[in-house]
């Protein structure tokens, strides 16, 4: 009678302890406001079944020619470009913050892979709609032999140099201006071997750690952009993540 007078005890216990781990943070990052372990099956293997409200760009079989190219298998998302598509798949989950960190296990198997974090503004009128019209703000890239960011929304994404970009007319100084839109950092990764990355957007800082060890820094205006509400996972090649994780500070 004891244990059974306890249990809604233990029960509202357990309760607050899971809610108060949920908002805890361990990390100094700030509220944790998403995360996925993959720890799922799909219903069938004909097309992609990401769930947890993610999507892909093969809904559009514009890139996938109809093939699948994410599959949850081993407490994992593995995410596969079909050869012969025209460009890398896009996975996508929407969010919102100001300053924040994205953590996720990744693991590159050859020297094509790459993982570009794709922070994107997303309109109201599109969230849970679709993923048109989200522009692109900056990026955080993951190779096997680098790290690099780039300030698009800062950079090649201004009025009249994305125009002279894209014919070829770059000025000097506008190819002077780009040029402290962009940093990379060379760092030598082993193929088939997990990896976490971890970035981290505060004002118009972005920064990374690889595995807890700090990798380095950027400044630019298009870090600072009030409304980062859609992550885009893009992939070219094949690379397989894990735990991914989100947390807000402002």
């Amino acid at each position: 009678m004891h244990i059974t007078k306890s249990l809604p005890l233990v029960f509202f216990t357990l309760a607050t302890a899971l809610t108060t781990a949920c908002a805890k943070d361990d990390h100094g990052y700030g509220q944790l406001i998403f995360e996925d372990h993959f720890e799922r099956n799909e219903s069938q293997e004909t097309k992609d079944e990401p769930g947890n409200g993610w999507s892909t760009s093969s809904d559009t079989n514009k890139t996938a020619r109809g093939n699948k190219q994410v599959d949850l298998r081993d407490g994992a998302m593995h995410i596969v470009t079909p050869q012969g598509a025209p460009h890398g798949i896009s996975v996508r989950h929407g969010f919102s913050f100001k300053d924040g960190t994205i953590s996720v296990r990744i693991k590159l198997h050859d020297e094509d892979d790459r993982l570009r974090l794709n922070f994107a503004d997303l309109p109201p009128e599109n969230v849970g709609v679709n993923h048109l019209g989200a522009r692109h703000l900056f990026d955080a890239i993951i190779t096997l032999d680098r790290i690099s960011f780039e300030d698009k929304i800062g950079g090649v994404l201004i009025p009249g140099i994305r125009e002279n970009r894209n014919t070829g007319t770059l000025t000097k100084e506008q190819k002077k201006f780009l040029a402290t839109k962009y940093r990379e950092f060379p760092k030598k990764l082993e193929a088939d071997t997990w990896y976490t990355f971890t970035v981290h957007i505060d004002g118009d800082k972005i920064s990374a750690h690889l595995d807890n060890n700090y990798i380095g820094d950027l400044r630019s205006s298009g870090f600072a952009h009030p409304n980062k509400t859609l992550m885009r996972m893009l992939v070219r090649s094949t690379v397989t993540v894990d735990d991914f994780m989100v947390w807000r500070r402002k």
